[in-house]
């Protein structure tokens, strides 16, 4: 436990980045001990063919599109079971027609297109946020408010946390000054 005098609001960092230290040595610990295994592989094809689409969907490597493309064309040259597909709707928090499963018709391609849409809507609303939060700094700024006061009409007018209030003044309120 720190003593202070005075409260001091960044301390809940402070205590992250001791958390945080600990966690680190753990982990590096662990990833010691795993290196003495040489490498871990699976030997259940589901479990094969759940990771590798999950790390073609996941991945940041390629667009939407090349990872839904490539995602339906390992599916189907692997004959990915229904249950990993279900298992990837899931993990990747995409809906899923299950009836198509139903009438035989389950295949990767239904799960991809709802990834891409629910992505693309994702980004629509992120791009919006940003606009307003970009409008939000520029008029603070050009009434004089200070960066306390545009935090918090950020956190109140978009509902967002401190942190991401603090993520958009650092890359619109540069650009604006």
């Amino acid at each position: 436990m720190e003593s202070q005098e005075h409260i001091h609001y960044a301390m809940l960092m402070r205590v992250m980045g001791y958390d945080y230290g600990v966690y680190k040595k753990q982990y590096d610990s662990n990833a010691q001990a795993c290196k003495a295994l040489n490498s871990l592989a699976f030997s259940n094809g589901d479990n094969i063919d759940l990771f590798n689409l999950l790390e073609i969907l996941l991945g940041r490597d390629l667009s939407r599109n090349e990872a839904r493309e490539k995602a339906i064309q390992y599916s189907e040259e692997h004959g990915t079971d229904k249950t990993v597909v279900m298992t990837i709707a899931g993990a990747t928090n995409s809906k899923i027609d299950y009836s198509a499963f139903e009438k035989g018709d389950g295949r990767m391609c239904t799960l991809s297109e709802e990834i891409a849409l629910e992505n693309e809507k994702k980004g629509k609303a992120e791009g919006k946020a940003e606009g307003k939060a970009e409008g939000i700094i520029e008029t603070g700024l050009d009434v004089g408010l200070s960066e306390q006061d545009i935090l918090e009409r950020l956190q109140k007018k978009l509902d967002i946390s401190l942190q991401k209030a603090q993520e958009y003044v650092s890359r619109f309120g540069k650009r604006t000054v």
